[in-house]
């Protein structure tokens, strides 16, 4: 988050530093971790920063990530679940839906 909330006073080689620390630690945890909402808001995260800083490749190289990670935890299939209103499983079925539009969202 500290990405994409810095104050414009920090200098750009910090920042650079700190984002490919990032992104370099978010690739190794796609291959070593199974895939979890987690890190699909993780890379959410990264795409924005990398879309604010005109780094198209990267950007999509972390979109398509996540979409993958997506699609393994059946994310898409979210939007037609129904369950009680006001129980855990609403709330977890909400937040994989806003993940979902959030990921439909960046990659476009």
């Amino acid at each position: 988050m500290f990405l994409v909330t810095h104050i414009s006073e920090q200098n750009d080689d910090d920042l650079q530093s700190v984002y490919w620390t990032a992104k370099r630690s978010w690739e190794r945890l796609l291959r070593v971790k199974q895939p979890s909402l987690l890190q699909i808001q993780s890379g959410l995260l990264l795409a924005t920063y990398e879309n604010a800083q005109a780094l198209e490749a990267e950007s999509r190289s972390t979109i398509t990530g996540c979409a993958e990670m997506g699609y393994k935890l059946q994310l898409h299939k979210s939007l037609q679940k129904k369950v009680v209103a006001d129980s855990k499983e609403q709330i977890e079925l909400d937040e994989q839906r806003c993940v979902w539009w959030g990921l439909v969202t960046l990659e476009r």
